[in-house]
């Protein structure tokens, strides 16, 4: 029973439990922008991070596959990143 969300700019990732209220803060190694839950019983989550796409499990801050780039999300370099999820 929980509630989980990124700070995208701050680079960490929140959980609240909503039984116990207690609030964990994830320090990340880059920006997250979206991330989804994985099916029962899967380690980790699918995280979109500022550069590409990544199974992650964020309790070990361990990468679980390769980056998967993808498309190039920014092939002009700009300051920019991938920004919304929707699963």
């Amino acid at each position: 029973n929980e509630i989980l969300w990124t700070d995208i700019d701050g680079r960490e990732f929140h959980r609240l439990n909503l039984d116990t209220g207690k609030h964990e803060v994830i320090k990340l190694p880059k920006m997250l922008v979206a991330f989804a839950l994985r099916p029962k019983g899967e380690r980790g989550y699918l995280f979109a991070w500022e550069d590409g796409f990544q199974l992650y499990d964020v309790d070990k801050g361990e990468e679980l596959c390769d980056l998967s780039l993808g498309e190039e999300v920014n092939p002009k370099k700009l300051p920019s990143r991938l920004n919304d999820g929707r699963v």
